[in-house]
C-alpha cells in the first residue's frame, strides 16, 4: 500500500542518493588503490623525513608553512602504512567520496534554497554522480601529491554548504555553529592550499543570490560585508599579503618566472577554453600538458577563447533572475580557477588537478541542466523521454569506464609515463622522467633477482635479471632524448652514468664502464663539487679495482660533505673489505649512521647499527625507534 501525501517519507530516502553519489565514487577508484608512488611524490612523501614522525608537530607543520594541514595528513598516512602507498591512496579515495556527497548536498541545497527541486530532486543526484566518476579528475584522486587540490576541495565545499544553510538557519544558536563550521573550513582549507583564497568572492556571489540579485541584492550584501563576511575578507588580506611576502622573499630568490605575467593571462584564456573541453569530452588526460606559452592576445585562438569565455560569463548573470543555479555553477567554475589560470605565472601552465575544483560547477550546472530537460521531457509525456534517460546513464557508465581506465594507466610507473611520452613526445621533462622511472625498475628488479638467486630459483632469478638489462637499456635511451634537448641536463648525465654502471657490473665490461666514467666527468665539468658525481666515480674505480682511486674520490666528497651518506658507507666498505683497516671503516659506518638517524630512515639505521654494537664501536642500546 502506497503511502498518503500526507505521510512523511522514510528517513532512509534522504540519504539513499548520497550513498549512491558515494558508492560510485568508491567503485569506479577501487583500481587506484594498488597504484605506485609517482613524479613529486618522492619528495613529497618518500623523500620528507618530516612526516615520519607523527609525534613530531612543528616538524610536520612547519615542513611547508602555508600548507600544515596537508603535510599532517600526509603524516597520518605515514603513521598507517609507512611507505605503503596503499594507505596514501585509501585516504584520497576516502576524500573523494566524501567530496562527492557534499557536491550532491550543496547542489540540493542550491536547487531548494535558489531555484527549486526540480525533476524531483534528480539534477543533484545527476551532479554528484557526474563528478564521482568524472574521469577529468583522477589526477586529482590518484595522485598521492594532489591531495591538495582535493582535500582543499573538501573544505572548501564544507565551507560554502556551511554558509548556504547558515542564511536560513533557526535561531541564533544554530546560526553562529553554521558560520563558525564555514569559517573553521575556511581557515583549514587555507593551511591546505591556496586555492581557498577564493571562497570568500564565492560567499559573497551565494549571499547575493539569496537575496534576489540584482541591485536589491547587492544592497542587501553591502549590509553584511562586516560580518559574516568581514572576517573571511580579513584572514583572506592578511594572509594573502603574508604568501606574497613569503614568495617574493624566499622562494623567488635567484629564480625566474616560467613565463611573463602579461604571456600568462592570454596563455590562460586559452587553458581555460582546454579545461572546458576535458570536462565536456575527456579525451587527451596526460600527467603533463606541455601547454606553449602564449605571446600575444592576437595569437590564435586566444581571441576567439576570449570571447567564448565573455559569452559564458554573460550567460550566467543573464541566466541569474531565471536559473540561479545554473548562473552560480557557471560562475564558480570561473572564481575557482582564478588562482592557477590568472596572472600566476605556474610552472605548468595547464595541470589537470587545478581542475579538480572547479569541476564542481560543471558538474552542478550538468545536472541541473539534465535534470531541467528530464522533467520537461517526462512532463510532456514525450517519447524521447526514456531514451534520454538511457543515454544519461549511458554517459556515466561510459565515463566512470574511462575512469577505471585511466587509473589502470596510474596503476604502473612505466605504464603512466609511457603513455604520457606517448602524448608529449616533444617534453624533455616526460623523457627524463621516464627514464627515471625505468632506471628504478632496474633497481628493484636487480635486487629482486638476488634475492631470488640466494632462496635458489635461479630461473626466475634470471628472468628478473633480463628485465632489469632492459631496463637499463631503455633508460638510457630517454636520458639520450633528454640530453639531445637539454645537453648540459645534470641530472640526465649522473643517471645515464649509473645505468651504464649498473649495466658493467651486469656483465656489460668494459664498454659500459668508458661511457659510465665519460657522463659522470662531463656532469663534474658543469658542476665541479657536485657529490653525487664524485661519489659515483668513485663506485667505477671500485669496479675497475682500483682502490686508490676510489678512495680518492670518495675522500673528496667527503671533504665538500662529511656527512654524506654515500659516500661514508662506501668509504667505511672499502676500509673494512680491502684494507682491512677497522677502525676507519668503523668512524665512517658511524658517520652514515647518524646521517641515516637525521634524515629519520630509521629501518636502514638498524643494520648499520647492528653493525657498529658487534664490533664494540657503541654501546649496547635499543635500536633506533620506528615512525610513531
Amino acid at each position: 500500500m502506497k503511502n498518503s501525501s500526507n505521510t512523511p517519507a522514510p528517513r532512509w530516502r534522504g540519504f539513499a542518493p548520497a550513498a549512491v553519489v558515494a558508492l560510485a565514487a568508491a567503485l569506479v577508484y577501487l583500481n587506484s588503490l594498488d597504484a605506485p608512488f609517482h613524479y613529486d611524490d618522492y619528495e613529497t612523501v618518500i623523500n620528507n623525513k618530516n612526516i615520519r614522525i607523527f609525534s613530531d608537530l612543528p616538524s610536520i607543520l612547519l615542513h611547508s608553512p602555508f600548507r600544515g594541514v596537508l603535510f599532517l595528513t600526509f603524516a597520518l598516512s605515514y603513521r598507517v602504512s609507512g611507505a605503503d602507498p596503499f594507505g596514501f591512496h585509501l585516504f584520497n579515495l576516502a576524500a573523494h567520496v566524501l567530496n562527492a556527497v557534499l557536491v550532491f548536498a550543496l547542489a540540493r541545497g542550491l536547487c531548494r534554497r535558489l531555484g527549486g527541486m526540480g525533476s524531483g530532486g534528480w539534477g543533484p543526484l545527476l551532479g554528484g554522480l557526474l563528478f564521482a566518476v568524472h574521469p577529468a579528475f583522477t589526477e586529482a584522486v590518484t595522485y598521492v601529491s594532489s591531495r591538495s587540490s582535493l582535500l582543499a576541495t573538501t573544505f572548501y565545499l564544507a565551507c560554502v554548504l556551511a554558509f548556504l544553510r547558515y542564511r536560513d538557519a533557526a535561531g541564533p544558536a544554530m546560526r553562529a555553529a553554521l558560520w563558525t563550521v564555514a569559517f573553521a573550513a575556511f581557515l583549514l582549507g587555507l593551511l591546505t592550499k591556496e586555492l581557498l583564497a577564493t571562497a570568500p568572492f564565492v560567499l559573497l556571489l551565494l549571499d547575493w543570490l539569496q537575496s534576489g540579485g540584482g541591485a536589491a541584492g547587492a544592497r542587501g550584501l553591502a549590509r553584511r560585508l562586516a560580518f559574516p563576511h568581514g572576517p573571511f575578507l580579513l584572514v583572506l588580506a592578511l594572509g594573502g599579503a603574508a604568501r606574497i611576502h613569503t614568495f617574493a622573499t624566499r622562494e623567488l630568490v635567484g629564480g625566474t618566472l616560467p613565463r611573463g605575467v602579461c604571456e600568462n593571462v592570454v596563455t590562460q584564456m586559452q587553458v581555460v577554453v582546454v579545461y572546458l573541453r576535458l570536462l565536456v569530452a575527456p579525451f587527451g588526460l596526460n600527467l603533463i600538458h606541455d601547454f606553449p606559452t602564449v605571446r600575444s592576445f592576437w595569437e590564435f585562438p586566444t581571441p576567439l577563447c576570449a570571447l567564448l569565455l565573455v559569452l559564458l560569463v554573460g550567460a550566467a548573470v543573464r541566466l541569474v533572475p531565471r536559473e540561479p543555479v545554473l548562473a552560480f555553477g557557471i560562475l564558480w567554475y570561473f572564481v575557482a580557477l582564478l588562482p592557477s589560470s590568472s596572472f600566476i605565472p605556474f610552472q605548468e601552465a595547464l595541470a589537470e588537478h587545478h581542475l579538480y575544483l572547479p569541476g564542481v560547477g560543471f558538474c552542478i550546472v550538468a545536472g541541473v541542466a539534465a535534470a531541467r530537460v528530464l522533467g520537461r521531457l517526462a512532463e510532456g509525456e514525450s517519447a524521447w523521454f526514456r531514451p534520454a534517460v538511457a543515454a544519461a546513464g549511458a554517459i556515466l557508465l561510459t565515463l566512470a569506464g574511462l575512469t577505471a581506465a585511466r587509473n589502470h594507466v596510474w596503476g604502473d610507473e612505466i605504464r603512466l609515463w609511457r603513455d604520457t611520452v606517448a602524448k608529449t613526445p616533444g617534453s624533455w621533462a616526460t623523457h627524463y622522467a621516464f627514464g627515471d622511472a625505468l632506471r628504478r625498475n632496474a633497481e628493484v628488479r636487480q635486487s629482486r633477482a638476488m634475492e631470488l638467486r640466494a632462496r635458489g630459483d635461479h630461473g626466475s632469478s634470471r628472468r628478473e635479471f633480463q628485465h632489469s638489462v632492459k631496463s637499463l637499456g631503455d633508460a638510457i635511451e630517454q636520458y639520450t632524448i633528454t640530453l639531445a634537448h637539454r645537453p648540459d641536463h645534470v641530472d640526465s648525465l649522473l643517471n645515464r652514468g649509473i645505468c651504464h654502471a649498473m649495466l658493467a657490473q651486469s656483465g656489460g665490461g668494459e664498454p659500459e664502464i668508458a661511457a659510465a666514467e665519460s657522463d659522470l666527468r662531463r656532469a663534474l665539468e658543469i658542476g665541479p663539487n657536485n657529490t653525487k658525481a664524485l661519489n659515483n666515480l668513485g663506485n667505477i674505480a671500485t669496479i675497475r679495482r682500483d682502490h686508490e682511486q676510489a678512495k680518492k674520490r670518495y675522500l673528496e666528497v667527503l671533504a665538500i660533505d662529511p656527512g654524506n651518506l654515500n659516500a661514508n658507507v662506501n668509504l667505511g666498505s672499502l676500509y673494512l673489505n680491502q684494507y682491512k683497516d677497522r677502525e676507519s671503516a668503523y668512524a665512517h659506518y658511524y658517520r652514515a649512521y647518524q646521517a641515516l638517524m637525521g634524515n629519520r630512515e630509521y629501518e636502514r639505521a638498524k643494520a648499520l647499527a647492528r653493525i657498529l654494537r658487534e664490533a664494540g664501536y657503541i654501546p649496547a642500546s635499543p635500536d633506533p625507534p620506528s615512525a610513531e
